[in-house]
């Protein structure tokens, strides 16, 4: 359970890199940003539980 545990917080880190490049790209714009980090925060916050 651990390990899978990782394996989703590996995989959600090389999904959040690849995704802050393409909004980056898309908008330059802060909000974008602001929000997505909002939304991350609270699936790690999932995740820990």
């Amino acid at each position: 359970m651990i390990a899978r545990r990782f394996e989703s917080l590996k995989s959600l880190r090389l999904y959040t890199r690849s995704s802050i490049v393409t909004n980056y790209k898309q908008a330059h714009g802060q909000v974008i940003i602001t929000n997505f980090y909002q939304i991350l925060t609270r699936q790690i916050w999932y995740i820990s539980l």
